[in-house]
């Protein structure tokens, strides 16, 4: 896809069209793009906390501690579980249960999100060890049209997008616009065997129920 920005003012629009190819890609009806996976997940959970999901959040005891910190500072309680999940069975990709947030920072397919429930939240990763190598950035995957406008709005200081009008506190956690350049550029030419890392078996992590 080509996409010429002009006018410096609107430069994020270059993020909506990597948001596009995203989705198209992926086979979600939403992307939406941050700075980061664990602000993906930071969001996915206050928008489960606002719709009034109360937790508490079963994690595995070992995993990224941006995980941990995403709950915790979303509002949730955590539930150390040993035996949530396999990692190799689930490819590193995982329920937050009760939620329906997924953790799936290195679980990037075409077509995925269709193996997902309706009505969930798919957590991408895009840092440079992940499979879309960007260096930084994250994207929620979605079919809830609702939360997908939220999570926009959130993300960009709980303004309305494309305007300054403020309709909550949110937070300030944007995709870079150079950021979305490169993932427009490297999907343009991406299959899903260009770069496939192994999820990190859990020994890899510290134990985080002793921080």
């Amino acid at each position: 896809m080509s996409v010429t920005v002009r006018d410096p003012r609107r430069a994020y629009q270059i993020v909506d069209a990597f948001e596009a190819e995203l989705a198209d890609y992926t086979g979600a009806p939403h992307a939406v793009c941050v700075n980061s996976c664990t602000n993906a997940l930071f969001l996915a959970l206050n928008w489960e906390r606002i719709q009034g999901c109360e937790g508490p959040i079963d994690l595995v005891r070992r995993t990224y501690v941006g995980v941990a910190q995403a709950v915790k500072n979303a509002g949730f309680e955590i539930k150390w579980d040993d035996d949530y999940f396999d990692w190799q069975d689930e490819e590193g990709c995982y329920l937050l249960s009760p939620t329906r947030v997924w953790d799936c920072a290195r679980a990037l397919e075409s077509k995925g999100f269709r193996d997902y429930d309706r009505d969930c939240f798919v957590c991408l990763s895009f840092h440079s060890a992940k499979q879309l190598p960007l260096g930084r950035g994250g994207a929620i995957l979605t079919d809830n049209q609702e939360a997908a406008d939220w999570f926009k709005a959130a993300r960009m200081d709980g303004r309305v997008p494309g305007s300054d009008k403020v309709v909550f506190p949110g937070w300030h956690m944007p995709m870079p616009p150079d950021v979305a350049a490169r993932g427009l550029d490297i999907l343009s030419r991406w299959n899903d065997t260009n770069y496939n890392p192994p999820p990190l078996p859990p020994t890899d992590y510290p134990d985080l129920s002793l921080l």
